[in-house]
């Protein structure tokens, strides 16, 4: 049985001047008009993360390029260090499960040669009624 959690959007984005690297563009180069660049988010890193049974999950889009800033970022769960346990690159997503199964705060952080950007993404956990 699939246990379905209703929790508040919380989503990541990239700083942007930091020296922090934009995800690169999907398709075929040939379809990048101005329109497809004007409204490209090359920013998100995270759409969403909520708890799952397999433990905490990102849903990120396609990570491409910056799936090394991923993998070597610094992730803490209620102030607790947490690790990736596994990513996975679907078509249209990519989804990252934690090593944590709970959790109220995830704090996602990375060190760069430029000043260190840290992002909070709130999970929620559900209503008891």
């Amino acid at each position: 049985m699939t246990r379905i959690l209703d929790l508040e959007l919380s989503g990541l984005r990239l700083p942007t001047g930091r020296g922090l690297p934009a995800r690169n563009r999907v398709g075929q180069a040939a379809f990048h008009d101005a329109a497809f660049l004007a409204r490209y988010d090359d920013r998100t890193l995270i759409y969403d993360c909520f708890e799952a049974a397999e433990g905490i999950t990102f849903l990120c889009p396609p990570l491409l390029n910056l799936k090394p800033l991923l993998a070597e970022a610094e992730i803490r769960v209620d102030g607790h260090p947490a690790a990736i346990r596994e990513i996975r690159d679907l078509s249209r997503c990519s989804v990252v499960v934690l090593t944590v199964a709970t959790g109220g705060t995830v704090t996602v952080g990375h060190r760069t040669s430029a000043p260190t950007w840290r992002s909070d993404a709130i999970t929620r956990r559900p209503s008891r009624g």
